[in-house]
């Protein structure tokens, strides 16, 4: 019995070796191959299908930082919520400041999220710095007793900056606030916040 051996060349410069997209000439058989983000067609070797990165795991086959994940033809994007934006450079995952993130400036009373930072407002008695991140006066500091945390703030001296009313006779300074000592005869008005006197 004679057997026959035939070895087959693979012409990849004549029409890419019938490939869609990449001809491997060293393959014995099925010498077709895909570009990143394809995988070859389980019903034609020579064609290429787009893979779902999406359908995968988050974290291993698409950016754990996508919030949601969204495929295109040989690659994916993502969808990114109010306070984050697409990254320019890879546009795989979404970066920015969200209120509470690791990001946020601690000296921002009132978080509010815009498109890819945030904004901040103030307590009464506290102002908000040039930067619109932070208020002016706020010093964070930290203590632990046992299980209780704290947080003590230092607020603006309406008192000494003269933002007060003229109805209040003699300033004085409160955290977050300012209240009034009256001349004789006058009292507190407890309507505009015990900050006047009426007499």
């Amino acid at each position: 019995m004679t057997f026959n051996y035939y070895s087959y060349i693979v012409d990849c410069s004549n029409n890419n070796g019938g490939c869609e997209h990449s001809c491997m000439a060293n393959a014995a058989e099925k010498w077709c191959s895909c570009r990143d983000g394809f995988e070859v067609s389980t019903d034609d070797w020579t064609k290429c299908a787009d893979i779902n990165e999406c359908d995968s795991t988050k974290g291993v086959d698409y950016n754990q930082e996508c919030h949601t994940c969204v495929n295109t033809i040989g690659s994916y994007t993502c969808h990114c919520r109010d306070g984050n934006e697409l990254d320019p450079s890879t546009k795989q995952k979404c970066i920015g400041e969200l209120c509470g993130g690791v990001d946020f400036e601690l000296n921002c009373q009132i978080c509010m999220n815009t498109k890819g930072s945030y904004a901040c407002n103030c307590y009464d008695g506290y102002e908000l710095q040039p930067d619109g991140k932070s208020c002016i006066g706020q010093l964070v500091v930290q203590y632990t007793f046992t299980e209780y945390e704290f947080d003590c703030l230092s607020d603006v001296h309406e008192c000494k900056r003269g933002l007060y009313e003229v109805d209040c006779h003699t300033c004085v300074n409160l955290i977050g606030g300012h209240t009034c000592i009256c001349n004789d005869t006058y009292v507190l008005d407890a309507s505009n916040n015990n900050e006047t006197c009426i007499g």
